[in-house]
Formats: C-alpha cells, sequence, structure tokens
C-alpha cells in the first residue's frame, strides 16, 4: 500500500487530487504499521508518499492559480476571447473530460 501512494504522489495528472489520496493514504499506512509494526512494514514510503502528495497538491494548487490568473489578465487586459484564455487550461481539463 505504501509503495502505491508513493507513486500516486509522483504522478503528474491531476496533482491535487491525486496529492490529496497519497496523503490519505500515507496516513492510512502509517496507521497500520502503528497498529501492527512485526508484519506491517514500509514507514519510510509512507512517510515519502505523503511528503510527495503535500509537494504534489501545493503545485497542482499553485499551477491552477497561475492559469486562473493568465486567464483573467488575457481576457481583461488584452482582450482575448475566452477560447485563447483557456488554452492553457487544456492539460488540465481534457482528462476530465476525455471518455
Amino acid at each position: 500500500m505504501a509503495t502505491y501512494l508513493l507513486g500516486i504522489g509522483l504522478c503528474g495528472i491531476l496533482p491535487a487530487i491525486l496529492g490529496i489520496i497519497a496523503i490519505i493514504a500515507g496516513l492510512a499506512g502509517r496507521r497500520a504499521i502503528k497498529k501492527d509494526p512485526k508484519n506491517v512494514t514500509g514507514d519510510g514510503i509512507a512517510i515519502g508518499g505523503i511528503v510527495m502528495g503535500i509537494i504534489s497538491m501545493v503545485i497542482g494548487i499553485g499551477l491552477t492559480i497561475v492559469y486562473i490568473i493568465y486567464a483573467v489578465i488575457s481576457v481583461l487586459v488584452f482582450g482575448a476571447t475566452i477560447g485563447l484564455a483557456i488554452l492553457p487550461l487544456l492539460p488540465i481539463l481534457l482528462p476530465l473530460f476525455w471518455p
């Protein structure tokens, strides 16, 4: 379980959502390790997954804020159409709506 959450934290698609999942899985993994330390191992990997989940979430939220600021400036200052202003958001929005 701890190995999977480290991979989730490193993944680049929808980093904020996957970061939250990595944090929750890491905390669950650490809880399982504390309950049965003889049979369940991987505390370092669980901590790594939590840290990578936090980093991923911060980067995802930061990029989303940058994209929103870009879109607002493009429309208000340069008079761009909404379609052109949303163009940089395609890598984020496309996986949400692609079948």
